[in-house]
């Protein structure tokens, strides 16, 4: 569904809902699922702004590339409780496994926990993994329950201050409602958009529910986000002010107007984009800007590509990718939402060297333990190429022992992210 209202509409007439909102028992129900796209979809614009290289690890796990979300309860015929699971914790259960990684457990009853209390929550008769695995009936557990060896040095994690958001939007989509909102929820107080859009009714379409936003404040500027010369003369009075006001510039999102056909949307974001990247590059040497951009066709990725752009978002692509999971098992549906909502556990990129000194040997099984004591499940990491704009996401290396060791500094930087699934 693309319009929110239309969802009630539709349970009723699936037979899910009866008129007055009430739960029907309908045979089909747990076989249907209504997909809201635009909020999920606008979730993930507001989290990859604030976090570089996420659109990668996003589409690795929406795609079957490589590893994916699975929900299973057995392997090869083999069910959990054969397995030993019963009467595990969640802890347990992550360190025994082999070839996955654990994210939470689906209860008899069809409840999903997430990233749940590792020794609180009990794999119980009935329930059902959710793992990230190379395949389904991937479920591998040690010899004996026991751990890989996990060797390595941890390190003190800094502390990194947050700080307020100043956002310029170029662009008007009907989703930015939902993309301001969701800003607005991680935000700190003092935070900013400033909106550049000349779509006709822009400031008054949402201004009594930004008017109401605790953490960001909302500015309308009535000029088109194609016209370079404006844009640019724009950004110059925002550095002189950031200069005034210690309010400078930390994202850069780009959106595709509702008002422009889709394939010349995407060849007037290119156009900007290349004027944008060169105006960066002199004003901004040292990569403070993070610049996010959505894309209409997956085919016009590589114009994205020649401007050098953080992050892209191509928003069908991401869609199709969900929805094709979903189809092979309703229920991550669910497990998508939780994800990608604002309550409970999301991605995160986290600087590897706060969970581990990488210029000591270690396995990925001990940073995993680090992060594991922090509440965190380690999913894979970032590896930035140097000099290079190359970046390899390397998602559940549990499944390529290759990958398990690493000998003192010979692989990973200090710009290398860890992966994790984290509440904050």
């Amino acid at each position: 569904m693309h319009n929110e209202e239309n969802i009630q509409a539709a349970k009723v007439a699936i037979g899910i809902f009866d008129e007055s909102g009430n739960e029907i028992q309908c045979p089909a129900a747990n076989k249907i699922q209504i997909m809201y796209m635009d909020k999920i979809l606008a979730h993930i614009f507001a989290q990859i702004c604030r976090q570089p290289g996420l659109s990668w690890v996003l589409s690795e796990i929406f795609s079957y590339n490589n590893s994916e979300l699975y929900i299973e309860d057995g392997c090869d015929g083999t069910s959990l409780v054969d397995m030993g699971f019963v009467g595990k914790s969640f802890r347990q259960i992550s360190k025994e496994l082999k070839t996955s990684i654990a994210l939470g457990i689906q209860k008899a009853d069809g409840r999903i926990l997430i990233n749940p209390d590792y020794d609180e929550t009990i794999f119980e008769y009935g329930d059902r993994l959710v793992h990230l695995a190379l395949d389904d009936n991937e479920i591998k557990i040690r010899n004996s329950g026991a751990s890989e060896e996990a060797y390595g040095k941890a390190v003190v994690a800094a502390q990194h201050e947050e700080e307020p958001y100043h956002i310029i939007i170029l662009g008007w989509s009907h989703a930015i409602k939902d993309i301001v909102i969701d800003i607005n929820d991680f935000a700190m107080p003092g935070s900013s958009i400033k909106i550049v859009s000349d779509y006709e009714g822009c400031e008054e379409t949402n201004r009594d529910i930004f008017n109401r936003l605790e953490n960001v404040s909302i500015e309308y500027i009535d000029k088109s986000p194609y016209h370079w010369e404006y844009v640019s003369n724009f950004l110059d009075m925002e550095r002189e002010l950031s200069n005034k006001e210690n309010k400078k510039i930390t994202n850069i999102l780009i959106l595709c107007q509702d008002d422009v056909e889709r394939e010349e949307a995407d060849r007037r974001t290119a156009v900007l984009l290349l004027n944008l990247r060169t105006y960066l590059n002199k004003y901004d040497r040292d990569n403070t800007i993070n610049v996010t951009s959505e894309i209409n066709q997956v085919e016009d990725q590589m114009l994205l590509q020649s401007a050098e752009i953080n992050d892209f978002v191509v928003g069908d692509e991401i869609a199709n990718r969900i929805m094709v999971q979903v189809a092979n098992n309703t229920d991550l549906y669910q497990v998508f939402r939780d994800l990608l909502n604002d309550d409970g556990s999301e991605f995160y990129l986290r600087d590897i060297i706060d969970y581990v000194d990488i210029n000591n040997d270690f396995t990925f099984e001990y940073v995993s333990d680090v992060a594991l004591e922090k509440h965190e499940i380690a999913l894979g990491w970032i590896h930035y190429e140097e000099n290079s704009q190359d970046v390899e996401v390397r998602l559940n290396p549990k499944c390529e022992p290759i990958c398990m060791s690493f000998k003192g500094n010979d692989y990973f930087t200090e710009n290398d992210k860890l992966i994790v699934l984290a509440e904050d």
